[in-house]
């Protein structure tokens, strides 16, 4: 018999969760640590966040494809001291079971942008880069 003072377990906190939400969690708290792998300058940390076949469009068009074919564009980032804030901060704006699509407002030095980052739900690996709005900030 559960105790008045103690009613504990009555509600599992994994009963409580859905699991989109603790999807969302996971997914926002992985692109969190992938700016701060960025601002870090840490390629090998930075690189890990991304499916070997990572897409990045700019302004709706292919811009790179593939790791190793955008790692010279963070080498040369990290080289120039580049940081990445973020500007309006993330929010998971479509879930489809197997990919979450999380958009989020950037800035780094002067260059504003808006960031749609598509992660794997599987891995948690960012499978798409969708940069838009670029603009310069005063």
């Amino acid at each position: 018999a559960r105790s008045r003072k103690n009613p504990t377990n009555l509600f599992p906190p994994s009963r409580l969760a859905a699991p989109e939400v603790s999807m969302a969690a996971a997914v926002i708290t992985t692109l969190r640590a992938y700016i701060a792998a960025f601002n870090a300058h840490d390629i090998e940390a930075t690189l890990s966040h991304l499916d070997a076949d990572v897409q990045v469009f700019l302004e709706g068009s292919l811009a790179a494809e593939g790791r190793e074919t955008i790692k010279p564009s963070y080498v040369g980032d990290f080289e120039a001291g580049k940081q990445v804030s973020i500007v309006e901060e993330p929010v998971v704006v479509e879930e489809d079971g197997s990919l979450s699509k999380v958009k989020v407002v950037l800035q780094t030095g002067k260059t504003r942008l808006d960031v749609v980052y598509t992660f794997r739900v599987s891995d948690l690996k960012q499978v798409k880069h969708e940069i838009s709005n670029v603009v310069t900030v005063e």
